[in-house]
């Protein structure tokens, strides 16, 4: 299986060339960097301050021009703290048709919003609904229902975790994580991801239903599009059946 791993940076330099130095002999890596105040000769993409929607847009876009399957997410300020065996495991996630998005365990003292994705010392591959967005590894047909994302409305791109993995199960797929490695992401202040996660998971369940008969129900749903800042095909769709419908531009 193909696989992109993007190591997404903004000033954590040296733990951001660690982490390409690690994945790099198993899987092609690459190193965005978002903005910081010094550059390093091991970085391949070198861009603006532009954020996490930035990144993320960036990212999959380079899974695109490569025809990866896949596409490994990992924000250059965490730590892998278990890694015996983990080219094998995310080799076998690749080749286990169930799975859809997959992310190793965090530690228990990690910063994250879902407490499933905490270890459980299972031993193995656990099923959830959600993987932290920090690090996860997506099937790229999964990530192509919701890119690009407009960086204007959601520059932070919070919640578009919980998009991929509402996607990957409206397609059949399953969300796993993997307790027999582990990572760590630091605390950090930041704005309330409660409310954008709640948005996109609404989005998401309602993102079938826009393009459907009930088209006047649009207009109801236009600011969880300004909030998330994802610009889906079917939203798009939902404006033209919607318009066709009541004979009149919706707008947002």
């Amino acid at each position: 299986m193909d696989v992109l791993v993007a190591i997404c940076n903004h000033n954590f330099n040296e733990n951001a060339v660690k982490l390409k130095r690690f994945f790099a002999p198993s899987f092609a890596t690459l190193i965005l960097d978002s903005g910081s105040s010094t550059t390093v000769e091991e970085f391949d993409v070198c861009m603006p301050n532009v954020y996490y929607a930035g990144l993320w847009n960036k990212a999959v876009e380079l899974a695109y021009a490569r025809n990866a399957e896949w596409l490994l997410m990992c924000s250059s300020d965490i730590s892998i703290t278990r890694a015996d065996g983990f080219d094998q495991y995310l080799r076998e996630a690749m080749n286990d048709a169930r799975i859809g998005v997959y992310s190793p365990s965090l530690r228990p003292d990690s910063r994250g919003t879902f407490a499933a994705c905490r270890n459980q010392s299972s031993g193995g591959i656990r099923f959830v609904r959600n993987c932290e967005g920090f690090f996860f590894l997506a099937r790229t047909n999964i990530l192509q229902r919701l890119y690009p994302v407009d960086p204007t409305l959601n520059q932070m791109g919070w919640g578009l975790d919980t998009a991929a993995c509402t996607m990957a199960e409206k397609r059949g797929y399953e969300n796993a994580i993997d307790d027999r490695w582990e990572i760590y992401h630091p605390a950090s202040i930041h704005v309330d991801e409660a409310h954008t996660r709640e948005a996109l998971r609404q989005y998401v369940q309602y993102e079938a239903y826009l393009w459907k008969a009930q088209g006047l129900r649009i207009r109801k749903y236009r600011n969880l599009h300004r909030i998330t800042g994802l610009i889906p095909k079917v939203w798009r769709k939902g404006k033209h059946y919607a318009r066709r419908l009541i004979g009149r531009k919706i707008m947002g």
